[in-house]
């Protein structure tokens, strides 16, 4: 093996720790013999290089082993720097898969799109010669990297005191990284005495900016604007952040997707007092009863307004209040998560023969039911199994030798929704318990009647179907003893579901991590090691759960009709199997207008599994056009739905031996950097596309959220649905308003006077609001409510001190606008009686002729 740490040219390498002395040497790769090659080629192999200390890599370039049939075709790139808690590389909010050699000499280098940090790097083969074996010679390009770390163990605080105790802005610059295994906690917090405020901290694992710049509570001005982004951000990577703010537009960035806002009320300067904290809120030396937690974790380059806060602290020139202690290295968590596919288990050993049984772990997922644990009891006594069945965790146990076979409990509610979430199981003589997230007030008992004794194998993730013949239970302990039929390269005992007309799929698809077995926790690396237990399918140290920003829609038109679709910067031909008819390809990010004339399906793009390439989903014709999501997998069918094909979109320098090809048509992505070739197939025809076997979702749904007006967005792995309870409208994305534009609508469909909710922009960004219909007359009124009570009595007043009173409507002023706007008459009054008043009188001397009332 060749050193693997050679310099790139400085401009290459954007960012603070980048020294001017960056220069790239010639590499020896090119050179050199020899090269890596496992004794065993499968997709359990990688190759770990360790680069001394955290480097900024932007490229790597592989050769096959040297003069040999021995090369890699395609490889992941992982990286960590601890050697725990590993992170895959994406690219184009996916894990990439990056494309290898085709012969042992030549150099395949690729310049990655976002240069990470790490010290040590994994590169996974998963495909390779096939008349070889993996075989890899590798070089990374990089730069030096260094930065001021500050660890919070969730007391510790910094507070950055100002020179002049007060500080008006209108500018701002803040950026910072964290990692953090916490799904809550304050990353920095300001705040002034008039009243404005800034906070940047964790929600459910999402990054949630709250700022006010200033209220007025006599003008109705509300400053608060709170901003919320990004998910998962409690898996313990780095992850970056910049806060831009000039007057009222702000730029956030996390790990470089940006959004633009501006911020409420009419203030541009944030005043705040004394000091700005990192890591939680202003130490006071008093109890508080703040709830908010204090951040737990690392940050590094913290940076307020060109102040270098991190070094500031090292250097002990803040002050640091603190409950604990703050260090200036990073401090690792001990979890090791574990990744499940649709066809992962993990088997792990526990003691036999116990009339107790303990098991707790935690998982996240997007999916709404999987088999999150099964073990069978000693001596033929039954068998429990604990799953997750539309986000509520159930345990099923099921006895043999007792007249009530079967126990259920469940707990929980809403548990896909991507969180950490703890379960423990506990089950002895008549006992059994079930506790989600520690909750014991709310943990599920049963003191059925109930004998166990434990088995020696714990299932998690995955599992087989019960196998029966004749309505009969098959015995594959008999058969595993050959008592019973035979058998030949099979697992017996693997685990199997209770209750097979369950909706429960049969695999789990997430993460779990601080799995316990008998009150022992697993050694996770130890099963990696093949010295425990043993697993299929499995990322060990590694969740891959992602949450995609981005994707690009597919749309079907015809061939001959325009498209107003900014960005569809190339159109591509697709044709249908029997030729009659032809239409065009578009391919568009999701969030442009749709206002194509002719598609009568859209279809959505997603990604493979471990391929840069890309499978095509349609939705039903008669679904509405704004309904962003898959209903059906895989099947396109021609305008006269009489024959079905397939599409695969693979990589255009890839062959493809699909029989009935006959127009490959090339697709550019949006960044215009990777091409690829469209097949159109018959659905039953082969095809030896690498990697395009099945497709595997990693899409989130709901981040961005696809429901409109409010909707409440839930997801599986491969879908998401719309909750539009509460929010006035109806349909697949709450799209279709469920109350008339007007009083005069609701005349029309025969209703008397009386007050109705009306949306006089239908299925626009205004929401309903509630009036009062007048339908007495010809011609109807409609009357926008207030909350002032009739008769409210006002005190007197002065010049100096006057009084205010504040009316709420039922409607905002765009609202109003849009009733008064299709009026043929409006009027606004406001009715009053005052006793020995003057009112009215000509104010022109304030001393004489003091205005009681105004309207």
């Amino acid at each position: 093996m060749q050193k693997v740490s050679t310099p790139v040219p400085a401009d290459t390498c954007n960012g603070i720790a980048v020294p001017k002395s960056c220069e790239e040497k010639k590499s020896a790769l090119y050179a050199g013999a020899g090269g890596w090659s496992p004794l065993d080629s499968d997709h359990y192999q990688w190759l770990q290089v360790d680069l001394g200390s955290r480097k900024q890599v932007t490229a790597i370039a592989t050769q096959g082993r040297y003069s040999s049939s021995d090369w890699v075709t395609l490889y992941r790139l992982l990286y960590s720097d601890t050697g725990r808690n590993w992170k895959p590389y994406h690219q184009d909010g996916n894990i990439w898969a990056f494309t290898g050699n085709t012969n042992t000499e030549s150099v395949v280098r690729h310049d990655l799109q976002h240069a990470f940090v790490a010290r040590l790097l994994r590169i996974v083969p998963l495909d390779w010669n096939g008349e070889g074996q993996i075989g890899m010679r590798i070089e990374l390009f990089g730069c030096p990297y260094w930065a001021d770390v500050i660890n919070f163990d969730g007391h510790g605080v910094i507070s950055y005191r100002f020179r002049y105790k007060k500080m008006k802005t209108l500018k701002d610059v803040i950026a910072l990284k964290f990692k953090t295994s916490e799904s809550e906690g304050v990353i920095f917090h300001g705040e002034g005495q008039q009243g404005d405020y800034i906070t940047l901290e964790l929600k459910k694992a999402k990054l949630v900016l709250q700022l006010n710049l200033g209220s007025n509570q006599y003008d109705s001005i509300f400053g608060h604007t709170s901003v919320m982004t990004g998910s998962l951000l409690d898996d313990h990577h780095w992850h970056s952040v910049i806060i831009e703010r000039y007057g009222r537009n702000i730029n956030l960035t996390l790990d470089r997707h940006v959004q633009h806002f501006r911020t409420n009320g009419d203030f541009d300067h944030l005043d705040l007092d004394y000091e700005l904290s990192f890591g939680g809120m202003p130490f006071s030396g008093k109890p508080s009863s703040s709830s908010r937690r204090n951040f737990k974790g690392c940050m590094e380059s913290i940076n307020y307004n060109g102040n270098n806060i991190t070094d500031l602290a090292r250097r002990k020139k803040l002050d640091t209040t603190s409950v604990g202690n703050l260090s200036f290295s990073c401090v690792e968590t001990h979890a090791v998560p574990v990744f499940f596919n649709a066809t992962s288990y993990l088997q792990l050993p526990g003691r036999a023969n116990r009339n107790e049984m303990s098991v707790s772990f935690q998982f996240r997922t997007w999916n709404p039911s999987g088999l999150l644990l099964y073990s069978t009891f000693a001596e033929g006594l039954g068998m429990v199994e604990v799953d997750l069945n539309e986000g509520k965790v159930s345990a099923h146990i099921n006895l043999t030798q007792t007249k009530k076979s079967r126990i259920d409990i469940s707990s929980g509610s809403g548990l896909h929704d991507g969180q950490w979430h703890n379960v423990r199981f506990l089950a002895k003589e008549n006992f059994a318990m079930l506790t989600i997230d520690g909750d014991e007030a709310s943990a599920v008992r049963t003191n059925s009647p109930l004998y166990i004794k434990t088995g020696n194998k714990y299932y998690f993730g995955g599992c087989m179907q019960l196998i029966h013949v004749d309505d009969q239970m098959a015995d594959l302990h008999a058969v595993e003893q050959g008592k019973l039929g035979s058998f030949e390269n099979v697992s017996i005992d693997m685990c199997a579901i209770i209750d097979s007309r369950s909706p429960v799929q049969r695999s789990f698809q997430g993460c779990m991590q601080l799995i316990h077995v008998d009150d022992q926790m697993a050694d996770l690396h130890a099963v990696e090691q093949g010295k425990l237990g043993s697993f299929e399918n499995v990322s060990i140290d590694m969740c891959a759960i992602i949450d995609r920003k981005t994707s690009h829609a597919l749309y079907l038109v015809q061939k001959d009709q325009p498209c107003s679709l900014p960005g569809a910067e190339r159109p591509v031909m697709l044709f249908t199997w029997c030729r009659k008819t032809s239409h065009a390809v578009y391919l568009v990010q999701k969030d442009q207008p749709r206002s194509l004339p002719g598609p009568e399906r859209p279809a959505m793009l997603f990604t493979w599994s471990r391929k840069t390439s890309h499978a095509v989903y349609l939705v039903q014709k008669d679904q509405p056009r704004s309904l962003p999501g898959p209903e059906r997998p895989v099947m396109l069918f021609t305008w006269s739905r009489k024959t079905s094909h397939a599409v695969y979109l693979v990589q255009k320098d890839q062959s493809c031996c699909l029989p009935g090809a006959e127009r490959p048509a090339t697709l550019f992505t949006w960044s215009r950097k990777t091409s690829h070739a469209v097949y159109l197939v018959q659905k039953d025809q082969s095809c030896c596309l690498p990697g395009a076997e099945r497709p595997v979702m990693l899409f989130t749904w709901c981040m961005p959220n696809h429901c409109e007006h409010g909707g409440k967005c839930t997801q599986t792995w491969d879908s998401f649905r719309c909750s539009c309870e509460g929010t006035g409208y109806t349909g697949a994305t709450c799209h279709n308003s469920i109350y008339e534009q007007s009083c005069e609508a609701y005349k029309h469909l025969g209703k008397t006077s009386d007050a109705y909710w009306i949306d006089p922009d239908g299925s626009g960004p205004l929401g309903p609001f509630k009036v009062h219909c007048n339908m007495t007359e010809d011609k109807v009124w409609t009357t926008v409510i207030h909350d002032l009570q009739p008769q409210t009595s006002v005190s007197s007043s002065s010049q100096e001190k006057r009084t205010v009173l504040q009316l709420n409507y039922s409607a905002s002023m765009e609202q109003v606008s849009a009733i008064t706007t299709s009026a043929e008459h409006c009027e606004q009054y406001v009715s009053y009686s005052c006793r020995m008043s003057r009112l009215l009188n000509t104010p022109g001397n304030y001393s004489e002729n003091m205005i009681i009332c105004t309207p």
